[in-house]
């Protein structure tokens, strides 16, 4: 037997470890393991979604996020906003959210009997205290139906799309929309998934993000000097627009109230995401029309004491709310200004409409919230920026 270490063995090794078909390839299975742990680290490490939070926060016309509470609210102090979580949460205790004029219709065609009445005992009040409120309370035919739906999309593991076409429009338009009619009254809503805020308005940091529906205002069509003082304000909008969108069928038509929605399992922090950016871009909206009301010149920037004084008024307006969607579950949550930066204060659940009693719940924040926009902000808008237009047009 020849010697291991001859040149002819020694030439043997050195091309059997060169020769790519014959080199010894690792066991496959471990290979998958350590190729599978290190994508995990990379996911911890990095998620995209974690880093745009990130980049927001120190962005300076960025977004934070704060947990909504009523003693954080007065802490800023905003008891505007605190004033309505307040409202939303009495609607979530089940207290007082239905007509008493409605009981006996609610509760027959729910065959609400026994011990289960117990559970209704409190949701009824006055009826007189709804007299004002926007939008109208869906039969209870249509409630079940929302129910049935809510169900299938459970149960068949509907997609966002799905809980939108079955579940999320129809509850609105019972809510905005008489039956049978394309309206119901000053406010409506409208699907808008394809509007994009305008890039001059969106954080420095982050693309375009969108929400699902916007509840809206018809402001422009109570006469000829509102349509005429609503498109002489978007003449002056980058987005000949009265929005930070130039969507089209909502040129004219304020948006009073954000909706963005998810399937139900998906994760809450990528809505409040672009919720949060939606009301960056509109907050930044407010504030440019603004500026372009204080400036005496076109020339040239604004002055500082310009910016001073758009901001001042832009502080009167103490908080913008929005509605996040979460499969059955519907949440309130709220935007607020901090010198530049947006602030998202999220969540509180005030129904679902898992349930007959709370989607009834649903129904009732929903026709809050729109109180808000008919008290607060539309006269707010009216009063700082379209009073300008309407001036003008006199």
């Amino acid at each position: 037997m020849g010697d291991p270490e001859t040149p002819t063995h020694k030439r043997q090794r050195l091309f059997l470890a060169t020769d790519p078909d014959l080199t010894p390839r690792p066991d496959p299975t471990r290979a998958s393991s350590v190729s599978s742990s290190n994508a995990s680290g990379r996911s911890r490490s990095s998620s995209p979604l974690k880093r745009q939070f990130l980049e927001l926060r120190l962005d300076a016309s960025g977004i934070e996020t704060r947990a909504l509470t009523v003693d954080g609210l007065m802490a800023i102090p905003n008891p505007e906003a605190a004033c309505l979580l307040r409202i939303i949460r009495r609607i979530s205790a089940y207290r007082g959210f239905l007509p008493d004029r409605l009981r006996d219709e609610i509760l027959q065609n729910h065959n609400i009997k026994g011990s289960d009445l117990d559970d209704w005992d409190s949701a009824f009040k006055d009826s007189s205290a709804f007299d004002d409120l926007p939008g109208r309370i869906p039969s209870p035919g249509e409630i079940r139906l929302i129910n049935e739906w809510t169900i299938e999309c459970i149960e068949f593991k509907h997609e966002e799309a799905g809980w939108n076409d079955e579940v999320h429009f129809p509850l609105l338009k019972a809510i905005f929309r008489e039956p049978g009619e394309k309206n119901g009254g000053l406010f409506n809503i409208t699907t808008c998934h394809t509007a994009r805020p305008h890039k001059a308005w969106l954080p420095k940091s982050i693309g375009s993000k969108m929400v699902d529906f916007c509840v809206y205002a018809d402001t422009a069509f109570k006469d000829d000097v509102s349509l005429e003082t609503h498109e002489a304000f978007c003449r002056s909008t980058l987005t000949k627009s009265v929005n930070h969108t130039e969507f089209h069928r909502l040129q004219i038509r304020p948006i009073v109230l954000s909706i963005e929605t998810k399937a139900g399992s998906h994760n809450l922090d990528e809505a409040e995401l672009q919720v949060g950016v939606w009301h960056a871009s509109q907050w930044a909206f407010l504030r440019s029309s603004l500026i372009s009301l204080k400036r005496a010149s076109m020339t040239g920037p604004p002055t500082q004491q310009e910016l001073e004084q758009a901001d001042q008024v832009l502080a009167t307006l103490q908080f913008i709310p929005a509605v996040i969607v979460q499969g059955s579950r519907w949440l309130f949550v709220l935007s607020t200004r901090q010198g530049q930066k947006t602030v998202l204060w999220k969540e509180w659940q005030f129904g679902s409409t898992a349930t007959v009693m709370e989607t009834y719940q649903v129904v009732a924040g929903l026709r809050q919230l729109t109180a808000w926009a008919d008290k607060v902000y539309l006269p707010w808008f009216q009063k700082e920026i379209l009073a300008y237009y309407e001036r003008s047009i006199k």
